[in-house]
C-alpha cells in the first residue's frame, strides 16, 4: 500500500492543511486547488495518508480526514497527536511507556555514557527513581534528562524540575507530551546563556551543517562556536558527522530538539532565514561553474548541505515578502541539483511555481519565473518525467508567446525534449529557426546548441549525411570559445562516434577512443559511456566477450547511481553483446527490461532496436513466431516516428524478415 507521509509539526493554525499535502509530497500537480488535486489523486486508490503531529490544527486536521474518508473509501488515515480526532470510527492506539525498572536502567546507561566518571551521591537513587517515575518511561526525554544530571546530581536536578513534573501529572491525557515537553525545556535551559543561545539558534538548519554556516547564520565567533558545540555534543544535544578518524566537520541538531529550539526562538525566525538564505546563496554563487568531464565539480561539496537548500526554497515559498529573493536563489541552486543528480527536489520546485505561476507573477518578473520552469523542465527530462517536461515546456511557451519573447535556452530545451519523446521532425523544425535567430542575433552558444539538435534529430532520422555536417558544425563552433564550450565540444565527439559506428565507420572512432581513455581526470560517468561506446565497436569488429565485459561494467555504475536511461542503454548494448556470445537468457532478460522502458518514454529509436534484437534472439531459440511478433512490433514503431534501421542491422533484418515471410507462409 503507498503511503503518503505528512509533518505537521509546522503548519500553522491559519494554513491549509491540503496546501502541506501538496508541497511535502510534491506527486500531487494539476490547475485545480490543493484539495482538489489531493482527492483526485487518492480516487480508488489504496493509500495510508500519515498525518504526523496534529495536535495545533486538531480541527482543520478533522475536516481533512473527514472529507478524505467520505470520497476515498480505499484510504486509510493514521494522525499522530496528543489528542484525539474524536471522529465516528476512530480507533486509538495508546503507545505505552517502558516500565519503571526498564526506565531506571535506561536512565543509568545513558549518564553513564554522557559521562563515565559519574557515581551517584547521597539521595542519587532515589531521585533517579522518582526522576524516572515522574518521566513515565519516555525513552528521548530519559536520555535528554540523563545529559543533565550527568553534570550535577540527581537530586539538584529533581529539585529544581519538580514543579514544571508536577503541573505535568495534573495534565489530561496529554501528559505524556508535557513531560516530554519539559524534558526537552529542561534539557535547554540548563546549559550556560552562550551554550543555549547558539542551540536555539542552529534550529534555523536541516540536516546537517558545517563550522562555516554556524559562524555566519548564527553570528558567532568560530572559535567560541566550536567550543560550545563540542558542548552540545557531550550533552548529547546535537550529534557530530566524522569520517572515519578526522575531527568532526559536519553537526547535525536532532530533530525533536530543533523543533522545540525552534518554538523557543520565534522572534529571530524572521532574521535566521534571511542569514540562512544568504548564507547558502553564497555557497552557491561560489560554486557556480560550467559543467566538466571530472567528478570534482564544485557543487558536489555541497551536496552535504541539500537538506538545507531544499528548505531555503520550500519555506520561503510560503512567505510572499521573500519570494523575490527565494526565485533568484533558486535559480542560483540549478546548477547544484543538476551535477549532483538530485533532479526530483528541482522539479518539485518548478511544478509549484508553474501550478501558482498567476498568483506569484504579481511578486516575480514572468521573466524569472519561466527560468525556473524551463531549468525544471530540462532536470525533469534528464529524470525521465517526461510528462512533467511536457507540462512545464508548455506553460513557458505560453508566456513567452503572450510578451513576444524569444528565449534560446529554453528553445534547445524544447529541441531536446521533442527528441527524446520521438518527435524528430518538430526537433528539426524548431532547431533551423533557433540556428537562425541565432546566427541573426551572433549568439554562439544558441548556434552550437541549434547545430548539436539538428544533429540528433537527424541521427534518429536515418539522415547519417546531415547528422555528421551538424554535429561537425557544432564541433567547429566550439573551437571558437573552448573555455566554456570544452565539455560540449567532447559530448559532440561522443555523438558522432555513435553516428559513425551505426554506419560501420570503424578507424575515426577507435582513433577518438583511444583519446577518451588517454584523458585524465574524468569522472566514472563519462568513463562508462565511453565503456558503451567501446562496447558496441567490440561487437562490431569481432569481439563480443571483451563488449560483453564493458557493457557490464557501464550497466553496474549506472544502476549504483539511479541512471535509468544510462541503464536502459546499457542493457540494450548487453543483449546485442549477449546473443553473440550465446548467453541467450541474459539477453532476452536485459531487452525485455529495455524495451519496457524505452516504450514508456516513446523513444522510438531505441524502442526499435530492443525490438529487432528480440526478433534475432528469438530467431536463433527457433521461435518464428515470436521472432516475426518481434520484427512486427520494430516495425511498427519505425513507421509511426519514421526513424529507419541502423544500417549495420540492415543486412540482417531484411535477411531475417524475408526468411520469416518465406517460413510462415
Amino acid at each position: 500500500m503507498p503511503i503518503v507521509y505528512v509533518d505537521l509539526s509546522e503548519v500553522e493554525p491559519e494554513q491549509s492543511v491540503w496546501e502541506a499535502i501538496t508541497l511535502q509530497s510534491g506527486e500531487f500537480v494539476g490547475h485545480q486547488d490543493s484539495k482538489t488535486r489531493v482527492l483526485n489523486a487518492f480516487g480508488e486508490n489504496n493509500i495510508l495518508l500519515v498525518l504526523d503531529d496534529c495536535q495545533k490544527i486538531l480541527k482543520a486536521v478533522k475536516e481533512v480526514v473527514n472529507d478524505v474518508l467520505r470520497l476515498c473509501r480505499n484510504v486509510v488515515v493514521l494522525t499522530t497527536s496528543q489528542q484525539r480526532v474524536n471522529r465516528e470510527g476512530e480507533r486509538v492506539i495508546k503507545l505505552d511507556p517502558l516500565p519503571d525498572s526498564d526506565s531506571y536502567n535506561l536512565l543509568l546507561y545513558h549518564i553513564e555514557m554522557s559521562n563515565p566518571n559519574w557515581r551517584p551521591g547521597l539521595g542519587d537513587p532515589e531521585a533517579l527513581a522518582e526522576i524516572t517515575r515522574r518521566i513515565e518511561g519516555i525513552p528521548l526525554a530519559l536520555r535528554l534528562i540523563a545529559t543533565v544530571i550527568a553534570d550535577r546530581s540527581a537530586r539538584s536536578v529533581l529539585d529544581s524540575f519538580e514543579t514544571s513534573l508536577l503541573n505535568a501529572e495534573q495534565g489530561s491525557a496529554s501528559g505524556h507530551h508535557v513531560t516530554l515537553q519539559d524534558a526537552l525545556d529542561h534539557a535547554i535551559i540548563a546549559r550556560t546563556e552562550g551554550e543555549c543561545n547558539l542551540l536555539l539558534r542552529l534550529s534555523v538548519f536541516r540536516g546537517s551543517f558545517d563550522l562555516d554556516a554556524v559562524v555566519d547564520v548564527c553570528e558567532v565567533d568560530p572559535a567560541e562556536a566550536q567550543d560550545i558545540l563540542a558542548t552540545l555534543v557531550r550533552a548529547s544535544l546535537i550529534e557530530e558527522l566524522r569520517v572515519e578518524d578526522l575531527p568532526a566537520d559536519r553537526w547535525r541538531v536532532r530533530e525533536v530538539i530543533r523543533i522545540t529550539c525552534w518554538q523557543r526562538i520565534s522572534l529571530e525566525h524572521d532574521a535566521l532565514r534571511d542569514r540562512h538564505l544568504a548564507h547558502y546563496q553564497k555557497r552557491l554563487l561560489e560554486t557556480a561553474a560550467p559543467r566538466e568531464l571530472d567528478s570534482s565539480h564544485p557543487a558536489t561539496k555541497l551536496r552535504s548541505d541539500a537538506d538545507n537548500i531544499r528548505a531555503v526554497v520550500m519555506e520561503g515559498m510560503r512567505s510572499k515578502s521573500k519570494l523575490e529573493k527565494v526565485v533568484k536563489f533558486t535559480l542560483s541552486s540549478v546548477n547544484f541539483w543538476d551535477v549532483n543528480g538530485l533532479y526530483d527536489d528541482f522539479y518539485k520546485i518548478a511544478s509549484y511555481f508553474r501550478e501558482n505561476f498567476d498568483e506569484l507573477e504579481s511578486v516575480v518578473s514572468s521573466s524569472e519565473l519561466c527560468s525556473v520552469l524551463n531549468e525544471g523542465g530540462r532536470l525533469a527530462g534528464w529524470g525521465d518525467r517526461f510528462t512533467l517536461a511536457g507540462q512545464l515546456f508548455e506553460k513557458v511557451a505560453a508566456v513567452y508567446e503572450r510578451d513576444g519573447i524569444y528565449n534560446h535556452w529554453f528553445e534547445f530545451n524544447h529541441v531536446y525534449y521533442r527528441i527524446v519523446t520521438g518527435d524528430y521532425s518538430k526537433a528539426v523544425e524548431k532547431s533551423k529557426i533557433l540556428l537562425e535567430r541565432s546566427d541573426e542575433s551572433e549568439f554562439l552558444g544558441g548556434s552550437i546548441n541549434a547545430h548539436y539538435g539538428l544533429a540528433l534529430a537527424f541521427f534518429r532520422l536515418g539522415d547519417y549525411e546531415k547528422a555528421e555536417f551538424h554535429m561537425g558544425k557544432s564541433s567547429e563552433l566550439c573551437k571558437l570559445n573552448m573555455k566554456e564550450n570544452e565539455y560540449q565540444k567532447v559530448f559532440n565527439d561522443y555523438n558522432k562516434i555513435l553516428i559513425y559506428l551505426v554506419q560501420g565507420k570503424l578507424e575515426w572512432p577507435r582513433e577518438m577512443l583511444d583519446q577518451f581513455r588517454k584523458m585524465e581526470n574524468v569522472g566514472e560517468d563519462f568513463v562508462s559511456n565511453v565503456s558503451y561506446l567501446e562496447g558496441l565497436y567490440f561487437c562490431l569488429t569481432g569481439n563480443a566477450s571483451l563488449a560483453l565485459g564493458l557493457h557490464e561494467q557501464s550497466l553496474a555504475y549506472f544502476k549504483s547511481v539511479g541512471q535509468f536511461r544510462g541503464v536502459a542503454q546499457a542493457r540494450l548494448s548487453f543483449g546485442r553483446a549477449a546473443i553473440l556470445t550465446g548467453n541467450y537468457q541474459g539477453a532476452r532478460e536485459c531487452l525485455e527490461a529495455a524495451v519496457e522502458y524505452f516504450s514508456k518514454l516513446s523513444d522510438a529509436w531505441s524502442t526499435a532496436l530492443c525490438y529487432e534484437r528480440l526478433a534475432v534472439l528469438h530467431w536463433l531459440l527457433k521461435d518464428r513466431k515470436s521472432s516475426k511478433e518481434m520484427l512486427d512490433k520494430a516495425l511498427q514503431w519505425r513507421e509511426k516516428y519514421g526513424t529507419p534501421t541502423l544500417p549495420i542491422d540492415t543486412n540482417e533484418i531484411e535477411g531475417l524478415k524475408k526468411f520469416l515471410s518465406e517460413s510462415l507462409q
